[in-house]
């Protein structure tokens, strides 16, 4: 009996792994390029009413190895951290990498308004563009999807566009969604496609994938003048993840709030994950108006809640940077910006307060006084208010990394 009993212990404990292994299915593995340790922080997301649980959930489906074409769609909204591409673009490869590339995602025409663009993907014209940012005072065309929009009178009008992946990531589409009037620019007829349109885009679906196309601008009179172009969303048919970086240099909340083609354009990119990171310039300009602050970070939140009621919003802090003051003999010093401190307060008592998800960047990074370590590990550029492509990719690991850890915490309370 004695012997039974311990062939059957035997049995039992070597089972235990595999148990142990298969209730940790699913889950990922997430290993840094970076050095993460410098700041000492806990890399998570703060979310005590589960509401990344839905996301969650599509997202394991993406790891399990059913042949579909599920896709879990991310839109993240941002400032200039985001127009530059460093840091979206450390993430998305690592969404990639990790839960299938389903596309490069929305590309916005940047260089055409004169202003700079990630080094992934290139947007030339044969004509010059009258250009419109969300961020100015008044506006001579509507801004979309992009926070800025570019427009032409240019009837011989065209777009090229290309996508320059590499050896990791494919980003070859047959898929285009382009943000603008109803058909007023198309690929050209004899691409074999079919189409489809509504009143701020059109889709066209290739027969083949592709990492260029050309757009020429229709000229008949049922195509209003000037011809506007807001960006284009590159897709393919694969199953994963496609994520969507929105950015513009200087935004605030409220240059976001007061357009409302924005929130109807993004809309139709039918997010499952709307991340707002914003607040980085609302940290300069003198004494920190908290209640002006919140007032336009709810309106952003309203709006984008009203237009994409089944999406869950998250809302990150931003990180500690320098600001110049006036010392002594008029004489002008960086020092620390501490309202960066005050914004993240702000953002993580009001995430608390409406139950949303928050990143807290400022904190894990160290909060008051972090300015300083970005620095001395030549984190930041010259500006001492932007980083330099190692410190977004510190940024971007930081995110995974804390986004993961939810992550599998979820997966492994699922079973």
């Amino acid at each position: 009996m004695l012997k039974s009993y311990s062939c059957f212990l035997l049995l039992f404990t070597s089972l235990l792994p595999l148990c142990a292994q298969s209730q940790r299915a699913g889950t990922i593995r997430f290993n840094a390029n970076s050095n993460l340790s410098i700041f000492e922080g806990k890399a998570c997301i703060h979310d005590a009413h589960h509401q990344l649980d839905g996301v969650f959930e599509k997202l394991y489906d993406l790891t399990q190895t059913k042949e579909d074409t599920s896709q879990l769609i991310i839109m993240h909204i941002g400032d200039s951290h985001m127009q530059g591409g460093m840091l979206s673009g450390r993430i998305r490869n690592h969404f990639h990498h990790h839960f299938g590339n389903a596309g490069r995602g929305l590309i916005v025409p940047y260089r055409l308004s004169r202003s700079n663009e990630p080094r992934d993907y290139c947007i030339k014209s044969n004509v010059k563009w009258q250009k419109s940012r969300c961020i100015e005072k008044s506006n001579s065309l509507p801004i979309g999807v992009g926070g800025i929009s570019v427009a032409t009178d240019e009837s011989k009008a065209d777009l090229h566009i290309s996508v320059l992946g590499d050896e990791i990531q494919d980003y070859s589409f047959n898929k285009i969604r382009v943000f603008g009037k109803k058909n007023a620019l198309t690929p050209n007829a004899d691409a074999n496609i079919w189409a489809y349109a509504d009143a701020d885009s059109s889709v066209f679906v290739l027969n083949e994938p592709t990492t260029n196309i050309d757009l020429f601008r229709q000229n008949s009179a049922d195509y209003v003048t000037p011809t506007l172009f807001g960006g284009v969303s590159l897709e393919n048919s694969h199953k994963g993840v496609l994520y969507h970086a929105i950015g513009a240099n200087g935004a605030h909340y409220q240059d976001y709030v007061k357009h409302s083609e924005f929130f109807s354009q993004a809309a139709l990119l039918q997010p499952d994950l709307i991340i707002v990171s914003l607040g980085t310039n609302e940290a300069f300009g003198g004494r920190f108006n908290k209640s002006g602050f919140v007032s336009q970070m709810d309106a952003m939140v309203t709006e984008l809640k009203s237009h994409n009621p089944n999406a869950v919003i998250m809302l990150t802090t931003p990180a500690e940077v320098y600001i110049k003051k006036k010392a002594r003999r008029k004489r002008m010093v960086s020092a620390p910006n501490r309202n960066c401190d005050l914004v993240a307060d702000a953002i993580v008592e009001y995430a608390s307060a409406h139950h949303l998800p928050v990143w807290d960047m400022n904190r894990i990074t160290g909060g008051e006084g972090s300015a300083k370590t970005w620095l001395s590990h030549d984190f930041l550029r010259p500006d001492r208010i932007h980083f330099t492509e190692a410190g977004y990719a510190i940024q971007g690991d930081l995110f995974f990394k804390s986004f993961i850890s939810n992550y599998n915490s979820y997966v492994e309370s699922r079973h």
